[in-house]
């Protein structure tokens, strides 16, 4: 996994001058891709290369995961709070011709020699980057940059060098038009950003980025909606109107994901209850009981064709996948065993049933998170900012399949298993590892309270 994405941010599949990635290599090098930028497949690949830097802190993956904001918030950014649907290939009547170099654009665009030379180096022009009739798409050799990330003096230079580039790419001197922007405002594609940004501002301690999934967390909550029908979403929002399709199983699937990943970054409760309210309305609308499956399109919608179901992962993950992690989730986080149960049997159906793991790849991580007893990790505090500051010790680490919640002196809608925690107001800061609903004895660190759980789990293994 950390090689792909490491060859992946070195190929020309990723906009080194601009960020961001664009949909797919027509090459086995990552070299030359399609180059429309796609809000779903940035979305995604923010929360995977923040995951892979909590691992690994390499700053090819920082430099990555920073460079896809730049771009959402630079290109896709939408004032409604949500995001933008893609940025186009073409321009100028040619698709590539904004993201590709010759050597007299590199003259033109880094006149010092110097700087020039290294860039050319670091891009093998000439060589590697090389595509057809003296264009370059930019793509950094391996054995090349063990050097760069070795040396803070170099990566500095390349910075520099790459904000230059970026400078003269949007200049009149450059004779480029930028791609188009598709500035539909799509539920889902905007769900999954906020997930990426959730998730990639608590790992990678980027406040900013957890202020800009928030913004668009409020539009899930309210623009996303549909006119006098409040508890359903809508498909698509645009600034100026249009239709006003009801939301499909993917909306609400990666809406409930998004919710619970703010509620994971803030443990701010509205957000929980925010995901479990979809959850009920998801279930009201897609569930379909006689066949134990989410439907596509709501009951209560004409289908226009055959109605689908979405069971397998393809450039985004499975809606109903998807649902069944938000039902396991809620079903721990609010105590409701009946969700549950339907998580643990629609998984157990699909990974029986599946004819091709790789298209199943997020049932397959359900199924194994419930391997595991399910683990719930209590952070008690005299007060929400004081348990809120010591969450991000939690989240300096890549702590996978945990949940976290708080508790302070006036924290509403808790689970009646964690009443007996709440603190008085002059309580010190305390850890409770809480398997499904039964709590150790308190910690008083973020690394006590992993190592205890790593324990609970080796001894839930042997003695299942």
């Amino acid at each position: 996994g950390m090689t792909t994405l490491l060859a992946m941010e070195r190929g020309g599949i990723h906009d080194h001058v601009g960020g961001g990635y664009a949909r797919y290599s027509v090459d086995e090098r990552w070299h030359v891709p399609h180059f429309e930028k796609m809000l779903y497949d940035n979305a995604q690949m923010l929360g995977v290369m923040a995951e892979a830097w909590a691992m690994q802190r390499h700053p090819a993956l920082w430099r990555s995961a920073q460079g896809v904001v730049h771009f959402m918030e630079r290109e896709l950014n939408d004032a409604s709070g949500g995001f933008k649907s893609a940025m186009d290939a073409d321009s100028d009547g040619e698709e590539g011709s904004y993201y590709v170099w010759r050597v007299d654009d590199l003259e033109a665009a880094l006149p010092e020699r110097e700087d020039r030379e290294t860039v050319e180096t670091w891009f093998d022009i000439g060589g590697r980057s090389h595509w057809e009739q003296g264009k370059h798409v930019l793509m950094r050799e391996a054995a090349k940059d063990e050097a760069l990330w070795g040396d803070p003096a170099a990566q500095v230079a390349y910075d520099q060098a790459m904000k230059q580039l970026s400078t003269w790419r949007d200049s009149p001197a450059a004779s480029r038009s930028k791609p188009g922007i598709d500035d539909k405002v799509l539920t889902a594609w905007t769900a999954l950003a906020v997930t990426g940004l959730a998730k990639a501002g608590r790992l990678m301690a980027k406040p900013e980025w957890v202020a800009r999934a928030l913004e668009g967390a409020v539009f899930l909550q309210g623009a996303a909606r549909v006119p006098g029908k409040p508890e359903r979403l809508r498909r698509t929002w645009h600034k100026d109107g249009g239709p006003e399709t009801e939301g499909f199983a993917e909306d609400y699937a990666f809406a409930i994901e998004a919710m619970l990943e703010m509620h994971q970054t803030t443990l701010d409760s509205m957000w929980r209850d925010e995901a479990r309210s979809l959850m009920a309305t998801a279930l009201d609308c897609f569930y379909d009981e006689e066949i134990s499956t989410f439907w596509f399109t709501a009951k209560d919608t004409p289908a226009l064709f055959a109605r689908r179901q979405d069971n397998d992962d393809d450039v985004m993950p499975s809606a109903n996948a998807t649902l069944a992690w938000g039902l396991w989730r809620l079903g721990w986080a609010c105590d409701i065993p009946a969700w549950r149960t339907l998580a643990q049997t629609l998984t157990t159906a699909r990974i029986l049933a599946t004819p091709s793991m790789e298209r199943a790849t997020r049932w397959a991580n359900n199924w194994i998170d419930m391997q595991d007893a399910f683990a719930t990790v209590v952070i008690t505090g005299p007060s929400k900012e004081e348990v809120r500051l010591n969450l991000a010790e939690w989240w300096s680490e890549l702590r996978p399949g945990t949940w976290v919640d708080g508790v302070w002196p006036d924290a509403a809608n808790i689970p009646s298993w964690m009443e007996d925690k709440r603190p008085s107001p002059d309580a010190s800061v305390r850890w409770y590892v809480c398997v499904e609903g039964v709590c150790g004895l308190p910690c008083k660190s973020a690394q006590e309270a992993w190592r205890q759980l790593e324990i609970l789990r080796l001894n839930h293994a042997s003695n299942a």
